[in-house]
């Protein structure tokens, strides 16, 4: 019995969903403190089953985040939108914990950056947001 069962696992397995990431972490570079950024990262369930997220856990209370909720199919695309708005100087990595229907459980995606005063942006920046 036990011998069916193993022989069984592989297939069991093989028809879950499953994240397929363009990235699965963004830097903004500089940023300006107080001027909320967002990033979206897109993803395809490579599996066989529907994906279904099921919620998003934040780092921290200067972060949000936006996802599908409705399965996304086998093959289906989908994306998180995720955003942080600054309150410290310097360097910060804030990390969004997705809660679905993969084998793992949870999978995270990341942003990272620097904030500075709005004096040492380049002055090119016309925008925060970066898709």
């Amino acid at each position: 019995m036990r011998l069916i069962a193993l022989l069984f696992l592989p297939f069991c397995a093989a028809a879950q969903p499953s994240f397929e990431w363009e990235e699965s972490e963004y830097d903004f570079g500089k940023i300006e403190m107080g001027v909320p950024v967002t990033h979206t990262f897109h993803f395809i369930n490579n599996g066989k089953d529907d994906l279904v997220i099921s919620r998003i856990i934040t780092s921290c209370a200067c972060t949000t985040a936006e996802w599908p909720k409705q399965p996304i199919p086998p093959g289906g695309h989908g994306s998180i939108t995720a955003s942080y708005s600054a309150i410290y100087f310097g360097n910060f990595r804030k990390l969004f914990i997705l809660a679905a229907n993969v084998p793992s459980s949870l999978v995270s995606v990341k942003l990272k950056g620097e904030v500075v005063r709005k004096a040492m942006l380049p002055k090119n920046r016309t925008t925060a947001t970066r898709q």
